[in-house]
């Protein structure tokens, strides 16, 4: 009889693994020159699995990049309920884009930090104006 496999393992049952999802994951504000323009909000939900199966969370302190303070300008806002709502708002005050950590607790022992990043997209300032154009050809 021939030999069917050779080597074989046993595969770890991936069934209850997390899974943690941000409705949306970045943003880009609107900005004049050098500066976000006014005050400008955007929510991103936060939903948790286990498996397959929806599961609640909680949200831990948001920080800035690598556990800092938030820059000057943006604050985070929480909801409550089992996928809460994060509200970022920027105002003009900011000045450059990045990243906030935002601690997503699955249980009393489990911890996923997912990354919002941000940004600006400055306008431009007016140009001089070009010469007359001449008549005709």
């Amino acid at each position: 009889m021939a030999v069917k496999a050779t080597n074989q393992i046993d595969l770890i049952d991936l069934t209850d693994g997390y899974t943690i999802n941000l409705s949306s994951d970045s943003h880009t504000f609107i900005g004049s020159e050098d500066r976000v323009n006014g005050t400008q909000s955007i929510a991103t939900q936060v939903s948790a699995y286990r498996g397959n199966t929806a599961i609640g969370c909680t949200i831990g302190t948001i920080t800035g990049a690598e556990g800092a303070a938030l820059p000057s300008g943006i604050t985070a806002a929480v909801g409550t309920g089992t996928e809460p709502i994060i509200t970022i708002t920027a105002t003009s005050s900011l000045t450059s884009g990045g990243v906030i950590n935002i601690p997503v607790q699955v249980n009393d022992s489990i911890t996923i930090h997912k990354v919002f990043s941000y940004s600006i997209a400055f306008k431009g300032t007016d140009g001089a104006d070009g010469e007359d154009g001449k008549d005709g050809t």
